[in-house]
């Protein structure tokens, strides 16, 4: 892939990237950190695209990547931002309401799934990929790309026993 291609594919999928990256971590300011670092990657990477898939689906695979990677370090980031806060603020800044909105949402419970199951659920019902697609992008086989959507959303049944207001998306899922 040479850069020019490169480019028309980053502006084409730039939107795309940054919604499953939202969805993926809940925040408008880490999402757009997950897709800048994904299209960085990308860049790097260009050479070695083989073209045995989508470009689309590769770009999902690189996020998917990155966002593994910034989950691995969350735990050491959060104690930075913690010490800044105590020796910068004296109260803890207000969440915006883009986050808060998203912690009162289904894709919250999502996030609490195992890190495969929620790869899977983003990539199919946030971002519309097709069983192959999602094999793609994940390097497993489409039957685990199946196993890991049903496991996950007989999870996510569970979870919403608990919270019958979130049922809706489900029923909408089944028809």
């Amino acid at each position: 892939m040479d850069e020019l291609e490169l480019e028309a594919l980053i502006e084409r999928n730039y939107a795309r990237i940054v919604r499953a990256a939202m969805v993926l971590c809940g925040n408008c300011t880490d999402a757009e950190d997950l897709a800048q670092e994904t299209f960085l990657q990308a860049m790097r990477a260009k050479e070695r695209f083989a073209g045995k898939s989508l470009p689309e689906t590769w770009l999902y695979s690189i996020l998917l990547n990155v966002h593994r990677k910034h989950q691995r370090s969350l735990a050491r980031r959060w104690k930075k931002i913690a010490a800044w806060i105590q020796q910068h603020a004296s109260s803890p800044p207000t969440n915006s309401l883009d986050s808060r909105e998203w912690r009162e949402s289904l894709w919250a419970i999502v996030a609490e799934l195992p890190q495969v199951q929620q790869d899977a659920i983003v990539l199919r019902y946030s971002e519309g990929l097709t069983y192959d697609e999602i094999a793609t992008a994940t390097g497993c086989p489409v039957g685990t790309v199946r196993s890991r959507l049903h496991h996950g959303l007989k999870t996510l049944r569970k979870r919403f026993e608990e919270k019958p207001q979130a049922l809706g998306f489900l029923e909408t899922e089944r028809s």
